[in-house]
């Protein structure tokens, strides 16, 4: 049912909130849902578009893994401290969603609970340089932060470059 895009797209155009919260702990979103089920999702890319254009936050937070208690090895988490759609999605090497919510204004400075950034997760190359060019505009600038970058040494070299063109757009989404 998740990815039955026909029911996204019937419920969005019914009025349902598109930043509805659920759960026991009230830390499930339908933009969470899409971009965490992204193995399961054949149609992730077309329902966080939908979700996005019809007023889902791209700076939402949540807590990973329920984590509302805590273990020894992840603090408990409240949603102030929680992740954003752009950092799993970097997490996740999900360049299409990276650009879809940095389109729709995803901000790339948002710090989870480990006091970590998006590009501290970012592993693929296109996603990466473009959470690095949604942070620093000017190139020279982006240049200069990248060689900074806690990440960087391990990049191959000339990965800094001109940040790739967009995914090519889907099917037209009615």
């Amino acid at each position: 049912m998740r990815d039955a895009l026909d029911v996204v797209r019937a419920l969005l155009a019914a009025g349902a909130d598109p930043n509805a919260r659920w759960s026991s702990h009230g830390d499930r979103l339908p933009l969470q849902e899409a971009i965490e089920e992204w193995y399961r999702l054949v149609h992730r890319r077309e329902i966080v578009d939908l979700l996005l254009r019809h007023g889902a936050d791209p700076n939402a937070r949540w807590c990973p893994f329920e984590s509302r208690a805590g273990t020894p090895y992840f603090p408990a988490c409240e949603s102030a401290m929680g992740v954003t759609p752009l950092i799993v999605a970097a997490a996740r090497d999900q360049a299409d969603t990276t650009y879809l919510l940095l389109d729709a204004g995803a901000d790339p400075n948002l710090r989870d609970g480990w006091e970590r950034t998006a590009l501290d997760y970012a592993g693929d190359r296109a996603v990466f340089e473009l959470i690095l060019a949604a942070q620093f505009p000017d190139p020279v600038a982006r240049r200069e932060a990248a060689v900074r970058f806690p990440g960087a040494a391990g990049r191959e070299t000339g990965w800094i470059a001109p940040p790739p063109p967009p995914p090519p757009p889907s099917a037209p989404v009615r």
